[in-house]
């Protein structure tokens, strides 16, 4: 058995239950406007840094492909989209990142500066 089949098999029971609790939180959110704009807010904080830190370092050799991943995946648009549709043109002031959101923007942050490299890690196709 290989070391990723046996780490699926050990993690599934706690998986399922965090799926479980993922997706009554969605009914909960996805039936409240002011709710689904909170969680659209924390994705942008994400996303955003994640953008801007590969978008900083666009002449590093090593995140040329990266680069074109994020330029051809960019979410930021999308979530600003929708901030101004939920919250209105102001929603860069009423937006309140949670401290989980602004914990994992700043590890995206420090872990940019100190290896950009790492940053393969934070985006996806």
């Amino acid at each position: 058995m290989s070391f990723s089949d046996e780490l699926r098999e050990k993690s599934r029971e706690i998986h399922d239950i965090s799926d479980k609790l993922i997706n009554l939180k969605l009914v909960v959110v996805l039936t409240d406007k002011k709710l689904w704009a909170e969680a659209i807010a924390e994705f942008y904080v994400v996303y955003r840094a994640i953008e801007d830190a590969v978008f900083h370092w666009r002449d590093d050799p090593q995140l040329t492909q990266l680069l074109a991943l994020v330029e051809n995946a960019s979410r930021r648009e999308a979530f600003e989209k929708d901030l101004e549709f939920y919250m209105g043109d102001n929603w860069r002031a009423i937006i309140k990142p949670s401290a989980h959101a602004e914990e994992y923007r700043a590890r995206v942050m420090m872990l940019a500066e100190k290896d950009p490299i790492l940053l393969i890690a934070y985006v996806e196709q």
